[in-house]
């Protein structure tokens, strides 16, 4: 099974086979080459740009044992006695990396979820405007699915979102779903009708552009998708996560999430972040099992604790069989709360 993953991160094609025993060796190695500059003796200043010089050898096409030599050889004559004690590899290894630009100011560095399009004229269809919709289009038996909205303006919207290259023009609405053989179901809107749209999806799935929003999914699945378009019946993923949907302001998330991994008194969990003014609204919920096993001393110690930690609400409630934390402070303190506290997948 293909691991849940950011969407701007994705392989468009979904191939399971992948780079990560490479991946792991380039880090390992372009770890040692920055260990080796911060904490050789050479100038804070010089550190980060020394590092990134590094990776550009390596991305240049140089083994590591020639960067390793330049790097030595510029700076040898400024830290005398200097040298790597990172261990020797093949010299005809090139780690696989791209190319680092300079670092800058960081008061001139934009922000990385702004989107750069003007969102005010775009809009999502009335079908497409919340996890919940999507779901309602996807036949029962998900693992996951978690839904972006950039017009909710939260903040970690685009990071879950295909690049605009994808289809020419920006994405402003996704939902993204695996099943646990691998498949999975897609949906993506662009905010507006486009009859000349064009896919790079590649081959081995569809990628549907009549419908609104696109389907893009495993071509098993794409059948029941366009079933569920026509005709909704009982069998879809929302109803499987109904008790829990029903419970939470999933319309106005801009980011919700959904999954059957959950702690061992739950049997699914749910995040929702919803604009709060300047600060984020997390939902967090769990569909219970064992309402015996839920920790709520611990939670409500937590909510006891939470003004002191920089949080302006928080509550914690037994609704039936869902339990309901909702806690409303900056977006990285949410995020952090629900994943270290709650045990949440972001």
């Amino acid at each position: 099974m293909r691991p849940e993953r950011k969407a701007n991160n994705m392989n468009v094609t979904k191939k399971k086979g992948n780079n990560t025993l490479m991946i792991a060796a380039a880090a390992v190695i372009l770890l040692a080459a920055i260990a080796y500059l911060a904490f050789g003796g050479g100038p804070a200043t010089d550190k980060q740009d020394d590092a990134i010089k590094f990776q550009n050898y390596l991305a240049s096409g140089k083994t590591l044992k020639e960067a390793r030599a330049l790097i030595d050889q510029e700076y040898g004559p400024k830290y005398p006695g200097l040298k790597t004690n990172t261990p020797d590899v093949s010299d005809n290894y090139k780690p696989i990396l791209t190319a680092k630009l300079a670092s800058v100011p960081a008061a001139s560095t934009p922000a990385i979820n702004a989107p750069q399009t003007d969102l005010s004229p775009l809009s999502l269809p009335d079908n497409f405007r919340s996890l919940s919709d999507g779901l309602k289009f996807i036949p029962a038996g998900i693992s996951w699915a978690y839904f972006a909205n950039m017009k909710q303006g939260v903040g970690i919207e685009q990071n879950y979102m295909l690049g605009s290259d994808f289809y020419g023009t920006p994405i402003i609405g996704m939902l993204n779903s695996e099943y646990p053989d691998g498949t999975f179901v897609e949906f993506h809107d662009v905010g507006k009708s486009i009859a000349n749209v064009k896919s790079n999806a590649g081959n081995g799935v569809d990628n549907i552009l009549y419908t609104r929003p696109y389907i893009f999914s495993t071509k098993d699945r794409t059948n029941g998708v366009l079933a569920l378009f026509k005709e909704q019946s009982n069998s879809t993923s929302y109803n499987s996560y109904r008790s829990i949907l029903e419970k939470v302001d999933d319309e106005n998330a801009g980011f919700a999430k959904i999954n059957t991994v959950a702690p061992s008194f739950a049997d699914a969990s749910y995040i929702g972040l919803v604009k709060s003014g300047s600060d984020v609204t997390g939902e967090i919920a769990f569909s219970i099992k064992d309402n015996a096993a839920v920790p709520l001393a611990t939670f409500n110690d937590l909510k006891n604790s939470s003004q002191g930690r920089g949080f302006r609400s928080y509550d914690v409630n037994m609704e039936n069989n869902t339990l309901i934390i909702r806690m409303t402070s900056n977006l990285n303190s949410v995020i952090s709360e629900a994943t270290n506290n709650y045990g949440i997948d972001i």
